[in-house]
């Protein structure tokens, strides 16, 4: 599908930074009443109820034991597949790991058939799944949520409480990896469609666009990065050797190594002072060895940061004053992706979204406050950054620290899961209201 400009993109997330945390009860209303100065002032968006356009509203649809043992044989059948990406993936079609893919797509036809009669999907790079639910007024820009089918690797089975791919429900839990990071996000995405496009007096004004990558928690290149035509690197996770590539035979000398590094970059410092920082703590080994250092080379940006360095500084990270050459060591990256420009918190998009954060999440005696916040992760968000500038990286579950995303024994709560499908069910409905 071809695509100028949305109106915003909403992407599921794992970070704790875009949960919703919700204040003890009263305190957030206490707080609100507090602050008196007018510089102050929290302008809250309203709290946006769809229920104008007819439909069954998100509590009649969604709390009945039906829909709850429903909801949980869904995701139950979607954390089954091991969909696991790993940083050292072949091409599609060529490494035999992306075959739990094919077996997901099935899983999903199967359980949502409804969206695959009435909606058009369209596969990407192969595995990548990009769902278009066409509206009736082409003026109106589209909105596109995003999920991620791949789920992290199981270090050791034997270390979970369950088998991480059986999903076991304790009655109140759902355990196994992917209930957290994202596959609870894209079964309540999948289920809040199949339930509108079930509802035949639903005929979406709005053309809403549902893409899916398969390879988020290794980069997402091959999906999001296909689906959007955009950059293929990200900049994630802490300094440390995420990978070693050198040989291919037990008794031979490589020609080569390769070490792969993950970096976090801090707030306050740009991508060239984090590239500078890997030719500082190279620099030992460099004048050890005797090894010809080849930092960034063609690297405009890098090589304009550096002429700006003191001369001696300089001279503490070269080593053309070593004579006998062994080797050489070369630094590179794969290409760079700058700090995402700041999500707005204002506008009529932002309005509607936070009305229905508003909405959804409501309590007895509180106030719901939807604000921004510094998120240090990163998302495929990073390939759609062209397409709008609303761009909102939220999952909608209350965070709880216990649910061990990434970790031994992740899990997510049912309850959390229902309020989810009823947060996006209502988030379509409102934006499909909407006139802008």
């Amino acid at each position: 599908m071809a695509v100028s400009k949305l109106s915003l993109l909403l992407a599921s997330v794992a970070g704790a930074s875009a949960y919703i945390a919700a204040p003890a009860r009263g305190y957030g209303q206490e707080l609100l009443s507090s602050i008196t100065h007018p510089k102050l002032q929290c302008e809250l968006p309203p709290v946006l109820d769809p229920s104008g356009d007819g439909l069954p509203s998100a509590d009649d649809l969604f709390s009945s034991k039906s829909v709850r043992e429903l909801q949980v044989k869904r995701l139950q059948a979607i954390v089954q597949v091991p969909s696991v990406s790993y940083d050292d993936l072949g091409p599609v079609g060529e490494d035999e790991r992306w075959a739990p893919f094919f077996d997901l797509h099935d899983v999903i036809k199967e359980t949502f058939p409804n969206l695959h009669k009435k909606a058009k999907l369209e596969k990407v790079n192969t595995l990548g799944l990009l769902y278009t639910i066409q509206g009736s007024d082409d003026s109106l820009k589209p909105v596109l949520l995003m999920a991620h089918q791949d789920v992290v690797p199981v270090a050791d089975e034997s270390t979970w409480t369950y088998p991480p791919f059986d999903a076991v429900y304790d009655g109140k839990l759902i355990w196994g990896r992917g209930t957290s990071d994202d596959k609870n996000s894209l079964t309540a995405v999948l289920s809040a469609f199949e339930a509108l496009l079930s509802n035949d007096d639903w005929a979406p004004k709005r053309t809403f666009v549902l893409a899916f990558g398969f390879d988020e928690e290794c980069s997402g290149y091959r999906g999001a990065g296909k689906i959007s035509e955009a950059t293929q690197y990200v900049v994630q996770t802490s300094q440390a050797v995420d990978f070693v590539n050198g040989g291919q035979k037990m008794n031979a000398m490589p020609e080569k190594t390769i070490l792969g590094v993950n970096y976090r970059v801090a707030h306050h410092n740009s991508l060239a002072e984090v590239q500078h920082n890997a030719v500082r703590r190279v620099a030992n080994i460099v004048k050890k060895y005797g090894l010809t250092l080849k930092p960034y080379e063609g690297d405009d940006d890098y090589e304009k940061y550096v002429a700006g360095l003191k001369s001696e500084e300089e001279e503490d990270v070269e080593s053309e004053e070593v004579i006998d050459y062994k080797g050489t060591l070369i630094l590179s990256t794969n290409g760079k992706s700058h700090p995402s420009p700041i999500s707005p918190t204002s506008g009529a998009a932002w309005d509607v979204f936070a009305g229905t954060v508003r909405h959804t999440f409501r309590f007895d005696n509180g106030t719901v406050v939807p604000t921004g916040e510094i998120m240090t992760g990163n998302t495929d968000t990073r390939h759609y950054i062209g397409l709008s500038e609303n761009i909102w990286r939220f999952t909608p579950d209350r965070f709880h620290a216990e649910n061990n995303i990434h970790t031994i024994d992740e899990h997510s709560r049912v309850d959390g899961h229902i309020e989810m499908l009823k947060f996006y069910y209502d988030f379509v409905r409102n934006f499909d209201a909407a006139k802008f």
